[in-house]
This record gives C-alpha cells, sequence and structure tokens, in this order.
C-alpha cells in the first residue's frame, strides 16, 4: 500500500488489559473493525476527480482502497503488536497508490488536499470507540467480564 498513517491504540489497549485479560481472538476482531471502519472514511474522503486522469486504469482512488489481513510482529511492529494497513493499492495492473500522493501533498498546479490526514484525525475517536464495542462483545462472550 501507499502513504501509512498510523493510529496508536497501545496505550487505549493498556488501559483496557486493566479490566480484565485481553484474548487474542477479542483484539483482533476489534482491530479489523477499527480498520474496516477507517476504510469507509477514507473512500468518503478521497476526492473524486472528474476528468480522463483520474480514473486512470479505470479505477478512481476512492474505488481502490485496500485493508490488509491482520499483521503481526516482524513487519515493521513491536513484539506482540498486532495492526491492519489500510490505503491505496499498490502492484497490479489497476493501482491508484502512486498518484495518491499528489492531491494528498499537492503539485506545483494543485493545492494539498490532505485528506488522508484529515481522515485520520476525524476518524480517531470513532475507530477507537467501534474497537472498544467490539472487544468488549468477545470479551463478554467469552466470559472475561
Amino acid at each position: 500500500m501507499g502513504d501509512v498513517f498510523e493510529l496508536d491504540v497501545h496505550p487505549w489497549i493498556k488501559e483496557l488489559e486493566r479490566f480484565g485479560k485481553v484474548t487474542p481472538g477479542a483484539e483482533r476482531e476489534a482491530i479489523q473493525a477499527g480498520g474496516e471502519r477507517f476504510k469507509d472514511r477514507l473512500q468518503r474522503n478521497t476526492p473524486i476527480g472528474n476528468d480522463y486522469r483520474s480514473s486512470m486504469n479505470g479505477l478512481k482512488m476512492h474505488q481502490d482502497i485496500d485493508l490488509s489481513n491482520i499483521l503481526k510482529d516482524g513487519a515493521g511492529l513491536a513484539l506482540g503488536d498486532l495492526a491492519v494497513k489500510v490505503g491505496y493499492v499498490k502492484g497490479g495492473r489497476q493501482h491508484t497508490a502512486w498518484r495518491a500522493h499528489f492531491p494528498e501533498f499537492g503539485t506545483s498546479y494543485q493545492r494539498p488536499q490532505g485528506f488522508t490526514q484529515r481522515t485520520v484525525q476525524q476518524a480517531e475517536k470513532e475507530i477507537l470507540q467501534i474497537m472498544g464495542e467490539v472487544w468488549l462483545e468477545k470479551m463478554a462472550i467469552k466470559g472475561h467480564l
């Protein structure tokens, strides 16, 4: 995937651990749910151009956002950390990651729109809330709460 913006949930996970044992399944599902919500927000915030260049290779950027599988330590993460990557598809015939940075950071012909950074800022509380709800639901089902 192209540019990566991180949302640090480690302090939040540490806070939840005070209430009970964090099971890997609950943590994984919470992270996946947070990634899905960020993907939805990014699709809504990605600008949609109206000329032929905005859909090179047949895809517009908002149609080409992907969510990775759960990543575990070794993928640039500290030992024991889990994450998902959300971003524009890189590689393949119809990727859009190579051009996402033009509207994000601007060029000599267009002002920067900062839609990815804005999405991170807007969605942070919502993502943490969804992750917390999923985590609590899974913990209650497994009998830890």
